[in-house]
């Protein structure tokens, strides 16, 4: 099944998701984000079955058409990779993890498509991470990066970026 909206926001809350059907917001707001606080986030996971985590694949995240796309918010677990996520069109992805949690790319990356653009939130004594030194982590028009006290990336695995513009902070 599907669900639209004629550019207005649509959010949904949930502890697990199986999303066959698509979401069009048109160039609104989609958000997702667990509905128990503390839960992570996987980005790129295809199966549904972890407690405690929300999994979103890169095939469900291609079912929504939207000018922005939403993923955790403040009372939200670590947002982590386990594939790479790329959008076919524009979309401006903010992701964002409650205090003291990380953003982990692992060894995969985020797309924004040509003219996207990414914000990654972290704070308290959360960090923007990869486990890497391969390749680019994110791909966007802007990218605004705002970390906690355990900062952007490490001496030995940097987060690399293709974007216009950069802005990155650490509390």
């Amino acid at each position: 099944s599907s669900l639209s909206s004629s550019n207005s926001a649509i959010s949904l809350s949930s502890d697990t998701l199986d999303l066959a059907g698509t979401i069009n917001a048109c160039t609104g707001t989609v958000t997702l984000k667990q509905a128990t606080n503390g839960n992570s986030i996987d980005l790129g996971s295809t199966v549904d079955t972890t407690v405690g985590v929300l999994e979103v694949s890169d095939a469900e995240l291609d079912r929504i058409t939207a000018g922005t796309i939403n993923l955790g918010d403040t009372n939200s677990g670590t947002i982590s990779f386990s594939a790479d996520i790329t959008r076919s069109s524009s979309t401006n992805l903010n992701l964002t993890t409650g205090s003291g949690k990380n953003i982990a790319f692992s060894t995969f990356s985020l797309d924004a498509g040509s003219g996207g653009d990414v914000t990654l939130t972290t704070s308290g004594s959360g960090a923007i991470t990869t486990g890497d030194n391969a390749g680019t982590d994110i791909t966007a028009d802007d990218v605004t990066l705002s970390a906690g006290s355990n900062g952007i990336g490490s001496t030995s695995n940097f987060i690399r970026l293709a974007a216009t513009t950069i802005v990155a902070s650490t509390s």
